[in-house]
């Protein structure tokens, strides 16, 4: 279930504010843009960021050093539900994400955007997958196109294709893709 179909939505902002409205903290920006960045708009994950946010931001952590932190027992905490994902997905669907993250990485061209048009071009079962990875919060659907819910699920997926084999959790036929 994710709580808005692209990362700015007022339900993921009502959640963030929900962390400091009884409090005397308040989120910066750069902060709050931290927390959708790694949740996107699925609750789980965006009440998790926010979690780490305040806990460290309450032991006077700041700047460079807190969004850091952040990041890292975000990841060390995503880890897992990251892998459970991943191995719940199957192999059309893994590629299809492979493919949104492909068009990420050379988003200057208006070719490889991750829309419908273009993903299918790259890979033609894209449209019977999109659906489900929606639905299940993988993907989050802006004008524009697709784009993975979390920045590092990206990193994660990376990371688990690049794996030395025999090391990763992903089928062989993922990697060749």
């Amino acid at each position: 279930i994710t709580l808005s179909h692209g990362s700015g939505g007022k339900a993921s902002h009502n959640l963030i504010e929900g962390y400091v409205q009884q409090t005397e903290l308040t989120f910066i920006p750069e902060e709050r843009e931290l927390i959708l960045a790694l949740g996107g708009g699925h609750p789980f994950f965006l009440q998790m960021a926010g979690f780490y946010l305040f806990d460290l931001k309450s032991q006077r952590f700041s700047g460079a050093d807190l969004l850091n932190r952040v990041r890292g027992e975000f990841m060390s905490q995503a880890d897992s539900h990251f892998q459970y994902f991943w191995d719940n997905c199957s192999e059309s669907e893994k590629i299809t994400l492979l493919a949104v993250i492909a068009m990420e990485k050379q988003k200057t061209a208006s070719r490889a955007i991750a829309n419908l048009e273009n993903l299918v071009r790259l890979y033609p079962q894209a449209h019977i997958d999109l659906p489900a990875l929606i639905g299940r919060g993988f993907l989050l659907e802006k004008e524009s196109g697709y784009y993975l819910f979390s920045t590092l699920l990206e990193d994660w997926i990376l990371r688990e294709i690049m794996a030395i084999p025999g090391s990763e959790e992903s089928p062989a036929s993922v990697e060749e893709w």
